[in-house]
């Protein structure tokens, strides 16, 4: 069986986020588009890292989001609790 990687890393995804969701107690409805392509995210992580002097500039947010405990993307805080 040779199938994509996307492929398979969205169906364990999918049953992956209901027993999330049924363990936690709580519905879940999927996007219409999923995957989200993160390729691009992780290389401007990589180049930021290679290139310690351009982290200067983009490197604050990044510090203010350790700093409050961010971790992942995406990440948000909505009434103080984290998702």
């Amino acid at each position: 069986m040779n199938r994509e990687p996307r492929l398979i890393k969205r169906e364990y995804s999918f049953v992956d986020f209901e027993h999330s969701a049924r363990f936690a107690g709580v519905p879940l409805t999927m996007p219409e588009r999923f995957a989200i392509p993160t390729q691009n995210a992780a290389r401007v992580l990589w180049w930021l890292h290679d290139h310690p002097g351009a982290r200067s500039n983009a490197g604050a947010p990044n510090d203010a989001a350790i700093a409050a405990e961010v971790f992942g993307a995406p990440f948000s805080v909505f009434g103080g609790e984290p998702f």
